[in-house]
This record gives C-alpha cells, structure tokens and sequence, in this order.
C-alpha cells in the first residue's frame, strides 16, 4: 500500500522549513541511536507485531497519562518498566523518541508488506514454473 498523499512536496506551504528539517533529523536520528547504542535493530522490531511500537510512542506523546502506582509506569506501557525513561526528558525529547517509535513501526510494516509481496512473487513464480513443468 502506497500512502501518496503523504508525499514530502505537498508539505511544502508549512513555515519554517529549516526547523522542520531539523526536527527530523533529530528523529532519524534517534532512530540510528536507538538501533546503534541500544540494539533495537529491526529484525528485534519486527518480532514486535501488536503495536508495542506504536503503544510505546503513545505514551510517550502524551504529557501526562494515568500511571500504575506500584510502578509509575502508565497503563499501556508494552514493554518492561526499565524501558520506561520519560521522566528524565524533557517534552522535546519525549516527542523526538515519540517520533523514533513511530518511525520504527512504520518501517516495520513497510518491511512486513515487502516481505508478503515477495512470498507472493516467489509463490506465483513456483507455481507458474510447477505448471510449466507438468504440460
């Protein structure tokens, strides 16, 4: 699936694209981090397939949440309470973080629907090639 009414060129009559550019850069950014420094390569993300990617950006995107009391961690959280670091950034960070996680989902599905289109492919071509082999 194409999401062409996303393209990059239509985002053009936003002010301030020098800031906007920045902005994601320090995504992408954190992204590179977040699968350099940490490990969170996409074949780990891609083990990720119920929306702990986007769940954890959820939280993260949001100011204040509920929290569980024993471990301040808000309802939702997917992951392990460690994982949690909120409280120490501040609302730029939580955003760019909010920013990585997404992106890191999104390319998680990109890379899901490459693969299906490719067993596709093979399954077509192996099939085509079975009856070729049968006449």
């Amino acid at each position: 699936m194409t999401h062409d009414k996303y393209r990059c060129h239509e985002l053009a009559y936003l002010p301030d694209e020098a800031s906007r550019i920045k902005r994601l850069m320090q995504i992408l950014g954190e992204r590179r981090r977040q699968a350099n420094t940490l490990g969170y390569t996409p074949e780990k993300d891609d083990k990720l397939a119920n929306g702990e990617l986007a769940a954890a950006a959820a939280c993260y995107a949001t100011p204040s949440l509920d929290r569980e009391h024993s471990t301040g961690v808000p309802y939702g959280w997917p992951f392990s309470r460690r994982r949690y670091k909120k409280a120490k950034l501040d609302r730029v960070e939580q955003l760019i973080q909010t920013g990585a996680l997404i992106l890191a989902e999104l390319e998680r599905i990109d890379r899901g629907v490459n693969l299906e289109l490719l067993q596709q492919q093979t399954q077509r071509e192996t099939t085509a090639h079975d009856g070729a082999r049968v006449k």
